[in-house]
């Protein structure tokens, strides 16, 4: 039979091992960690929406000169000369030979009643 002369000390268990200096380290490594990946979450979402904006600003540069483009169509639809033009050309039409006046008596009208103006004639609708 052996005899032990000494026995070894079991240590204290505590619900977290080792020193509050121990658990410390981890910890903040882990916060480190999770604050760089939202560091780079963050940063890939700002890029993409600077992304997206660029494009939307292209694409609005391109409405407004197309914008633009079709005002000064409509102005030149508008003049008369090109009107005249039209008329002369797609329709064969001339200027008239003679031009006729006609004098009209009728009540200016300002001077008729909106239900005088009415086209049906009476003031009800």
């Amino acid at each position: 039979m052996r005899v032990r002369l000494w026995t070894a000390v079991r240590p204290r268990v505590f619900p977290f091992p080792g020193s509050g200096v121990a658990l410390l380290a981890p910890a903040l490594a882990a916060a480190a960690a999770l604050a760089a990946l939202l560091l780079l979450a963050l940063t890939g979402y700002v890029t993409a929406a600077g992304y997206q904006v660029r494009s939307l600003e292209r694409a609005r540069a391109a409405q407004e000169r197309s914008l633009q483009q079709l005002a000064a169509d409509v102005a030149s639809l508008r003049s008369l000369a090109r009107a005249e033009q039209e008329a002369k050309a797609r329709w064969n039409m001339a200027p008239p030979q003679q031009v006729l006046h006609v004098a009209v008596e009728v009540a200016p009208a300002a001077a008729l009643t909106p239900s005088e103006r009415a086209p049906w004639g009476s003031g009800r609708p």
